[in-house]
């Protein structure tokens, strides 16, 4: 048996959408709160502290603050983008050193959705947390995803009374 690399993760998702509508599922805030979270707000380099309008498509060098539903408010993720190569590569900060990186890669009529989390520490708590808790999160949302933009249905709890839902603590 092999022991995993616990320093990242790949997660995949084969989507029926063109390579710039998957993107865009990720670069428009609207879009990402679509099938993600409850509030992504973007703020530019040169007006940190003025959020991109919803339907503004963000930019390599803006910092964002993620919430989700299902959690109180005051669970927030902050982060950078790195990178944005339309409409195939995007990558940010998230979990204050991971980095991630999304590509879309062809595949005959549709398209892979790849991520890649990496620079997870290896000490039992990143183990759990980063690589174990955020792969299998990583992989609902994925699914939910191709949920929302094949057959428009939305798969997220939205009710931060009901938590371990999908999975018991």
């Amino acid at each position: 048996m092999n022991t995993p690399n616990w320093s990242y993760f790949f997660a995949r998702v084969n989507i029926k959408a063109g390579p710039q509508d998957i993107m865009d599922m990720f670069l428009v805030p609207e879009k990402l709160e679509s099938w993600f979270l409850s509030e992504a707000d973007f703020f530019p380099s040169d007006h940190p502290t003025q959020a991109r309008k919803k339907n503004e498509k963000i930019q390599t060098g803006d910092t964002y603050e993620w919430r989700w539903h299902g959690y109180e408010r005051s669970v927030v993720e902050k982060g950078l983008i790195l990178e944005i190569a339309e409409p195939n590569l995007l990558r940010f900060i998230f979990n204050k050193d991971n980095q991630v990186t999304l590509k879309i890669l062809p595949y005959k009529d549709q398209q892979i959705l790849e991520l890649k989390q990496e620079n997870i520490l290896t000490d039992e708590q990143s183990k759990m947390n980063f690589y174990v808790g955020c792969s299998s999160g990583w992989m609902f949302y994925f699914n939910n995803l191709k949920s929302v933009m094949e057959g428009g249905i939305d798969l997220r709890n939205k009710d931060v009374d009901l938590q371990s839902i999908l999975i018991s603590k």
